[in-house]
Formats: structure tokens, sequence, C-alpha cells
């Protein structure tokens, strides 16, 4: 899809938003994008899992160490991380 968009829409900025557990095993796919935003929502898995349904947190280390893209992290505010 990337491709195609890239051959069909001249100048496009191309990102994702992701919540980034995928990244490291698509790290070129990753790169491919022009920018990403990452969803994080918590450091503390009890809080990610509420928010996200999973205990998994994303490798946020490796993802700014390899990240050849501008990537910006983005945060939404509950009652479940607000502290």
């Amino acid at each position: 899809l990337i491709e195609l968009l890239r051959n069909s829409v001249p100048n496009l900025h191309i990102s994702v938003h992701t919540n980034g557990l995928l990244i490291p095993n698509k790290l070129d796919v990753f790169n491919s994008y022009d920018s990403c935003t990452l969803s994080l929502n918590s450091f503390e898995a009890s809080v990610y899992q509420k928010m996200h349904g999973i205990k998994t947190l994303p490798d946020v280390k490796f993802i700014i160490q390899n990240a050849k893209i501008p990537v910006k992290f983005s945060c939404i505010l509950t009652d479940d991380n607000i502290a």
C-alpha cells in the first residue's frame, strides 16, 4: 500500500499511528513511512493492559535507537493513567 501510494500521489506524507508492539519485527516497513506517532499511555503493564487490552509494552528504547523517521509520542489521559 505504501509503495502504491508513493507511486500514485506525488508529495504525499505517509504517517503511521501505532502502539509500537510490531515495530521490532517489521522495522523495514516501519522505516518506510515518513513519520510515526506512538501511543504510549503508561509504562506500567497493569495500566497499559487496562487501556490497550494487553500487558506487553512497546520497546521504546529499541524504537528510538532504530527509527530512521521522526517519532512523536501521544498519550490519552484517563482515570486509569492520570496518576
